[in-house]
């Protein structure tokens, strides 16, 4: 751990603002580069594959950027990673068809992958409430789903994006990093570090990839029960709202229940999706999710950053599983919804549940 004194400097209130900001940028492009993909296009195809091209993006610069802020020091990866989102998300206002688009989608996520496993290492090692560092994520992409509901017009919204990372990054240039000493650069294919800690990465990939193929159709699954677009804004507000709180309260424990209370309650919520024909009755269960991933993902961080002296590294490769959910979830999501819309929310009960035995099963390899 880094000087735990560090975290008492005012300077450091900063990581919270930026961990903030950048999670209310972010999420503009989530809602709406779709939307703005189908005005291009109405093959799901190839609207599918913008999506997938983004994440694919991530998972590569998380693994790439990841293991260089382990050798090379983690605050000048989250300045420079910040200040070139800031310019990438500027280059949408350029967008003018599907292949501008898919272009600005590839440099947007290699930006976008280059800081946050710094700096959620660097809280780490500052000694941080790691909990409200997560929970202030939460926090930013519920207001910025919010505001961007709001405004709703596109190049409003990119500038906006642009300017909340920019400004992010004048605020990481007050962030101060511990003294820890560097380490050699991991192999570019890590294999003992995964190896290390596979049974997250397995557990955390079998569950995001059903939520992931949730989250495709959500929208439209809401809109067949009955919601119009108030009711299906406001369920989407709930989760991050719920996960603030919930984030700060589970900090206090370990890992090691965390994660399986996240992977049990995740696949209670997917049930739920699955019976439950009341589309009000979603905002209740909207606070089931909320608590399951917030078990899901601060065990996972927690875990990841407890057991690893590479911690970047660890959480670039975490990362790159959730660019991969990413990829595979919508794919496997717009087939089986193919089947209904119920058959999709009990599989991804099931991977959930899978999830879990993997999570139990699989040995922790201290070599």
């Amino acid at each position: 751990m880094g000087n735990a004194n560090s975290f008492y400097h005012p300077k450091n209130s900063s990581v919270y603002a930026v961990q903030f900001l950048t999670s209310a940028a972010m999420v503009t492009t989530s809602i709406f580069v779709p939307l703005m993909a189908d005005s291009f296009t109405r093959n799901r195809f190839l609207i599918g594959l913008i999506v997938a091209s983004y994440n694919g993006a991530i998972l590569l610069a998380s693994v790439l950027f990841g293991r260089m802020a382990d050798a090379k020091g983690k605050k000048r990866f989250v300045n420079i990673g910040l200040a070139l989102c800031g310019a990438s998300f500027l280059l949408h206002l350029l967008v003018s068809d599907l292949k501008s688009l898919f272009l600005v989608r590839i440099i947007t996520g290699l930006t976008a992958g280059m800081y946050p496993a710094a700096l959620t290492s660097l809280v780490f090692e500052s000694n941080f409430v790691f909990g409200l560092f997560a929970a202030a994520g939460s926090l930013g992409w519920g207001v910025g789903s919010f505001v961007s509901g709001l405004v709703g017009k596109y190049q409003i919204l990119f500038v906006e994006s642009a300017v909340l990372f920019f400004i992010a990054f004048l605020f990481s240039l007050a962030m101060t990093e511990s003294a820890e000493k560097k380490i050699s650069a991991p192999p570019l294919l890590p294999v003992s570090i995964i190896k290390k800690n596979l049974k997250v990465y397995l557990a955390f990939f079998l569950r995001h990839t059903g939520a992931m193929g949730v989250w495709a159709v959500y929208p439209l699954f809401l809109s067949k029960l009955g919601a119009d677009k108030f009711w299906i804004g406001i369920v989407y507000a709930i989760n991050p709202i719920c996960q603030f709180f919930f984030m700060l309260f589970l900090d206090r424990h370990k890992s090691a229940k965390l994660i399986p209370l996240g992977l049990i309650f995740s696949a209670l919520t997917f049930v739920l999706f699955g019976v439950v024909k009341d589309y009000k009755l979603f905002a209740l269960i909207q606070i089931v999710l909320a608590l399951s991933w917030s078990g899901l993902y601060l065990g996972s961080l927690k875990f990841l950053l407890e057991r690893n002296v590479e911690r970047a590294t660890s959480i670039g490769i975490f990362n790159s599983v959730a660019g991969l959910c990413g990829i595979v979830g919508p794919l496997l999501g717009g087939f089986l919804s193919s089947f209904g819309f119920e058959v999709l929310m009990f599989s991804a009960a099931l991977m959930s549940i899978l999830g879990w035995v993997a999570y139990q099963l699989v040995p922790i390899d201290t070599d």
